[in-house]
Formats: C-alpha cells, structure tokens, sequence
C-alpha cells in the first residue's frame, strides 16, 4: 500500500472518529457503520457495558440508542420491586 493511500485511510477513520465523537445522537447508517442497530438498541442495555469490560463503548452505545423505559426510570426516585403478589378477593 502506498504511503498516500495509507495516509487518506488514517485520516478519514480519524475524522470520522472526531464527528461520532462530537455529536450527541448519530444517524442510523452511522451507527451501523460502527457495529450498533440503533433500531434495536434499548439505552437500559448500554448500562450492561461495563460488566463486560466494554465501558469505553457506552458513549457511543448512547449515541445510538432509543431511550427506554428502564433507562428514564433511573435517577427519578422510583421504587421498582422483583415481584407482585395479586391477591383476589371474592
């Protein structure tokens, strides 16, 4: 490969960083180009990250995801409970 062409491939992967980096929401085909399917990622799930050790891709996790329920409950004081028991009575 020559050194040009080497050249032009570094910077527009560099360039290409810097405008993810940047923005606070991507296109769709954006986020495809870099692995996510903004269509059917859950921001609750970017949360799940770092238990893999892939902290470093929750920002760009959040770029590309649809706000869920779980992910706005968080931080509002909600209560949540592991289970209901529904009695009914006759």
């Amino acid at each position: 490969m020559r050194t040009a062409d080497f050249l032009a491939a570094f910077l527009s992967q560099f360039l290409a960083c810097i405008v993810i980096a940047a923005s606070d929401s991507l296109s769709p085909n954006q986020c495809s180009d870099i692995g996510f399917a903004s269509n059917n990622l859950m921001c609750s799930s970017c949360n799940d990250l770092k238990q893999f050790k892939l902290g470093e891709l929750e920002g760009s996790c959040r770029q590309c995801c649809t706000h869920d329920d779980a992910d706005q409950d968080e931080g509002e004081g909600k209560t949540k409970y592991h289970r209901a028991v529904l009695q009914v009575c006759s």
